[in-house]
């Protein structure tokens, strides 16, 4: 998972009091960290993908998202809870429940939501990608800590897309973090008919994937 940043962002709000995640002390308010929200657990400092990396401080907060053909978007904390991206914002977060919500304080973009099972497992998250609203939707099995399938959908003016995923694990870590995967993907693709007249187009593609990646800890 990643953000995109079309002028939309996340963010906090900081209460007094503590409480231990790992090693650190985060802020009581923070109930679920970004990296929970990535699927991650342990004191994650970066994951590093095929195309891109990700790094927390140690508090489980984004610290940075940085694409290896060079763009980047960085996070400007003014306190633990709440912060900047590439100079944009502020943006706050709240925790409540299962669900950690990152919202635009000047209600510009549509707000990031993390939702969580009672394991602390992501079941869903929503964000905005340029004009869109996307829905990413998880299940496990058992107490495992990687999901077994992801789906997405999105729509755009001229049609919608669902991409569905099917993980098969091949290796963890000692933390108990994936590091390699096969995924199933299956896209489907739907043209809306500008006329009104006639049938949608729709497009169905199937791929084979493997993912892999680098993390390190604090």
């Amino acid at each position: 998972m990643k953000h995109v940043l079309c002028l939309c962002a996340v963010a906090a709000l900081l209460l007094g009091c503590t409480a231990k995640s790992g090693k650190f002390q985060r802020p009581e308010e923070l109930k679920f960290t970004a990296v929970q929200g990535y699927g991650l657990v342990g004191d994650v400092r970066s994951v590093e993908y095929e195309d891109y990396t990700i790094n927390f401080d140690t508090l489980g907060n984004l610290t940075s998202v940085v694409w290896k053909d060079g763009g980047s978007n960085v996070y400007e904390y003014e306190s633990p809870t709440r912060y900047k991206i590439n100079g944009i914002g502020p943006f706050q977060i709240s925790c409540e429940d299962n669900l950690r919500r990152e919202e635009d304080e000047q209600g510009i973009e549509l707000p990031f939501e993390y939702e969580f099972d009672n394991q602390g497992r992501v079941i869903r998250y929503a964000y905005q990608e340029y004009m869109s609203r996307v829905t990413e939707v998880y299940t496990y099995e058992g107490k495992e800590n990687g999901p077994v399938t992801m789906s997405k959908e999105y729509g755009y003016e001229t049609g919608m897309e669902k991409q569905e995923n099917v993980y098969t694990y091949r290796e963890w870590d000692e933390q108990g973090n994936w590091i390699q995967r096969d995924v199933e993907r299956k896209t489907t693709s739907t043209l809306y008919n500008e006329e009104g007249e006639g049938e949608n187009k729709t497009v169905v593609e199937t791929e084979h994937l493997t993912e892999k990646r680098i993390i390190s800890y604090y």
